[in-house]
């Protein structure tokens, strides 16, 4: 069965809310999602694939992307695996109508070897290779109409139909102007609009703070960058209600909350785009999001995150870093503010004393390949970074509840 990769790879940073509190739906289904992987590990085939159906079921909060055609893949697989040809042919042809273009991995996938036999096969995989074909005529198309030889120019790429949906509403009509890599969206009778000298040198501040941090010159990747009043209107922009704001990934769009009451989350939500396309995709939320954090820096003071950490150990609210490795939204659901810090305070430590190119591997390669990259276990990096963090002075001018209440504001 073709894993089942979850949001994670194109939404990422909900400034400041956890997954559960921001959007529910989308946990609904991606619980579901890893209840069928289980019992698809498991064995468990017919509750397997009803999980999957279950999933479908759901309508995610409109600002995420599902992966529809993945869905039913996996749900196929698992009928097939039961003995259900016609429920995991009917999964099959609603995974074509929706584009699968992969006749390939469908063919050799032996868990859908037991429908080889069947009439309807050969008509499923002559669908699929002929979705490949036109996949591949677009592409080509695409990739001759968008490819710029032009230097030190930022290249705006035309927007996916999920970002269209979003920002191209007739019921919430945004003006936009350009600036520097931004296209800059926002009302005209909003505080956007009336605080623009503001907002640009804001921007650029980040921008420049989120290539520093990734040891990068330039990027000439034009990004859209969605300025909303409140989370009201955020929420209902793109169904999403997040404190600072939100970062599609492979898009190159953000969407943040500008008002004047709390920070502008810009550097946090560029650091997403922008390492994803510079140092490559990562599964791991504990480097995503703590690299996020750590690019932004800021919480009651210029670099804070050790001394934050510090205070975090001396109250006994640290967190293991085995749970935020293996379930970082869990961690957060309990406490969103110490799983980003925390996580931030690790990031910052492999970023300064093992370096760069290590830790874009890590964040490649994920955890599981820690001792190979690093050449000791991850039990030695704990020991290390709780040793460094005793250590570290305890900030005395941070409000602690006021912290782990509202986070870094």
């Amino acid at each position: 069965m073709k894993k089942l990769v979850l949001l994670y790879c194109m939404l990422f940073a909900l400034s400041g809310l956890n997954a559960q509190n921001v959007y529910p739906r989308y946990r609904e289904y991606a619980d579901l999602v890893k209840r069928a992987d289980s019992l698809y590990k498991a064995g468990v085939y017919d509750a397997s694939a009803t999980c999957y159906n279950r999933a479908l079921g759901i309508r995610v909060e409109k600002g995420i992307p599902v992966p529809y055609a993945g869905l039913h893949y996996s749900a196929a697989c698992c009928w097939a695996l039961a003995g259900r040809a016609d429920s995991a042919f009917a999964h099959l042809q609603a995974m074509a109508a929706l584009g699968y273009s992969d006749p390939v991995s469908l063919g050799k996938d032996q868990d859908l070897a037991s429908l080889h036999g069947d009439r309807r096969w050969t008509g499923l995989m002559d669908q699929v290779a002929s979705a490949l074909v036109r996949k591949e005529v677009l592409k080509k198309k695409y990739d001759e109409r968008t490819r710029f030889s032009g230097k030190d120019e930022s290249v705006f790429l035309p927007l996916h139909d999920n970002v269209k949906q979003l920002i191209q509403c007739d019921s919430l009509p945004f003006i936009s102007l350009n600036y520097q890599n931004f296209r800059l969206y926002f009302r005209g009778n909003g505080y956007a609009a009336d605080h623009l000298p503001e907002l640009k040198q804001q921007v650029s501040d980040a921008y420049i703070a989120v290539l520093v941090k990734l040891d990068a010159n330039t990027y000439t990747s034009g990004i859209n960058m969605v300025l909303v009043d409140s989370r009201d209107e955020l929420r209902d922009v793109t169904g999403i209600r997040a404190l600072g704001g939100l970062a599609l990934v492979g898009d190159n769009t953000v969407f943040l909350v500008f008002n004047g009451k709390r920070r502008l989350q810009a550097k946090h939500e560029l650091y997403h785009l922008v390492s994803n396309d510079m140092w490559g995709n990562t599964y791991s939320r504990l480097l995503d999001e703590g690299g996020a954090v750590f690019a932004d820096n800021e919480c009651y003071g210029k670099d804070p995150l050790y001394g934050i950490s510090a205070w975090f150990k001396a109250n006994r609210k640290l967190l293991p870093f085995t749970a935020l490795i293996n379930d970082f939204d869990r961690e957060a659901g309990r406490s969103d503010v110490i799983a980003y810090l925390e996580s931030a305070a690790i990031f910052k430590y492999l970023y300064e004393k093992y370096g760069i190119p290590k830790l874009k591997q890590l964040r490649t390669e994920g955890f599981e390949k820690f001792e190979s990259i690093y050449g000791f276990p991850l039990a030695r990096l704990e020991k290390e970074w709780n040793e460094m963090i005793s250590g570290v002075k305890i900030p005395t001018d941070v409000d602690w509840n006021k912290l782990l209440e509202e986070g870094c504001g």
